[in-house]
């Protein structure tokens, strides 16, 4: 075990020295001075058997490095060490991201190609990890099946609905919905290149009570799904009028939807009661994943209580939330994506999974 650890923590560093000279020639300097000295301190613990402080020291130079652009990361980085290391790693890579964006290309962990802008907190996520939400993703991996059909109500720039297609198959349909012009491109352009756009329909519509037009402010730079139809202070003061349409109406046989997720920044319930007739429609077992939050919903007159009824009166029962720790140490931590048991309304943000009752 003891030549096991020793091997890792070497592949580590290794690796670590890497990363900061591959940074070097963007910046125009050589391996930074401390964070040379800092790994060449880590190698000697590890020649001398001392691992564990090795990793913590090596660790260190990682954020030291990542004051410099990043021009790649072996992928290697992310799977080496205990736990601490590699959520101590995974924090300076993703800053790094954040403050010398990054515009490529990237496959996601069930193989589908997106182009992340890691300027956007979303799109650094799948970057970076292959996942966003693994809660969530995991929840559609147990979900959906072959032939399934899936409603994706603010769909963003397409990481769930890639997901569901890729579960559901050929066979399967997804209906992708999502209000903003500007972020539908960017969804459109993804679904292209995985040539999966013939089993998804998307409507570039926003989710409604009922038919009409409404106003939708994109977000501004750092988090394009922050976008709504109620501006505040991640929003610009202009939007975009678009249609809104009851989500019910663009689905042809609600008894084939297996899985509804809906993220629509505080519009929840006006969207679930557009959904209604679907919702009565799916079959025992079906469920849906709504993002609740119940600040948005105060700003919009409407409280938490409002939308658990209305799912009650369909038939559904709020079995499970999904935690999503949004931190990168959170995501090289396996055990923090698993369910929990719905505890009862609560206040702020939360992803709570509805499911169908069978009938009596």
């Amino acid at each position: 075990m003891t030549g096991r650890v020793s091997g890792l923590t070497s592949a580590y560093v290794r690796a670590l020295r890497e990363v900061i000279e591959g940074a070097a020639p963007q910046c125009g300097l050589g391996l930074p001075v401390r964070a040379s000295t800092t790994l060449a301190g880590a190698a000697m613990l590890v020649e001398r058997g001392g691992h564990a402080p090795a990793l913590t020291i090596a660790a260190m130079a990682l954020r030291q490095s990542m004051t410099y652009p990043l021009r790649w990361v072996p992928p290697r980085l992310m799977g080496l060490g205990p736990a601490p290391f590699r959520q101590q790693a995974a924090s300076a890579v993703y800053f790094a991201l954040a403050r010398y964006p990054r515009r490529r290309v990237v496959t996601t962990r069930f193989g589908a190609r997106m182009r992340c802008d890691t300027s956007d907190f979303v799109q650094r996520h799948i970057y970076q990890f292959g996942v966003w939400e693994p809660a969530i993703t995991s929840w559609f991996e147990d979900q959906v099946r072959p032939g399934d059909t899936v409603v994706d109500i603010g769909a963003n720039v397409g990481y769930y609905t890639l997901l569901a297609a890729h579960l559901a198959g050929a066979n399967g349909h997804v209906v992708a919905v999502e209000a903003s012009p500007a972020v539908v491109a960017m969804l459109e352009a993804n679904l292209r290149m995985n040539d999966v756009s013939g089993r998804v329909t998307v409507h570039n519509v926003a989710a409604a009570a009922s038919r009409g037009k409404i106003r939708i402010y994109d977000a501004t730079e750092g988090n394009l799904g922050k976008s709504s139809t109620v501006p505040h202070e991640s929003t610009t003061d202009e939007g975009s009028l678009v249609d809104a349409v009851p989500v019910a109406d663009l689905i042809e046989d609600a008894t084939g939807v297996r899985l509804v997720k809906i993220d629509v920044e505080g519009d929840e319930l006006s969207c679930l009661q557009g959904l209604r007739r679907t919702l009565v429609g799916m079959t025992d077992g079906a469920s849906v994943v709504v993002e609740i939050n119940s600040a948005h919903l105060a700003a919009r007159n409407q409280t938490t209580g409002d939308l658990y009824d209305l799912m009650g009166s369909c038939g559904y029962e709020a079995i499970w939330t999904l935690p999503n720790d949004y931190s990168p140490e959170g995501y090289v931590s396996r055990d923090r994506w698993r369910p929990e048991r719905w505890a009862g309304l609560t206040e702020g943000r939360v992803d709570v999974v509805f499911v169908k009752r069978a009938r009596r």
